[in-house]
């Protein structure tokens, strides 16, 4: 995420285990002046593993002035999130 977005840096201390549909998974909070509009953005990545290696993500982005906001939202979607453990992903060639 960070090498694609050189302006986000994760902000100390805010990586966290998560339980996502059962499951470990892990947050962590990332901040930076966005290229485009020129404001402080916030940006929430979730993660978590699948049996077949593959990993699922979740990222939520928004201005720091709606940051609040953006948690909860973004909160609300992880708790709901449903995962499909058991359908095969295909591998990269």
């Amino acid at each position: 995420m960070t090498s694609s977005n050189n302006y986000l840096n994760v902000l100390s201390g805010s990586v966290r285990s998560e339980v996502i549909d059962g499951a470990q998974g892990y947050s962590v909070l990332m901040s930076g002046i966005s290229p485009v509009t020129g404001e402080e953005e916030r940006a929430m990545l979730y993660t978590r593993g699948l049996p077949d290696n593959h990993v699922i993500y979740m990222v939520c982005i928004a201005p720091s002035r709606f940051s609040s906001v953006m948690d909860q939202t973004c909160s609300r979607m992880m708790r709901t999130l449903q995962v499909n453990d058991a359908v095969a992903h295909p591998r990269n060639p």
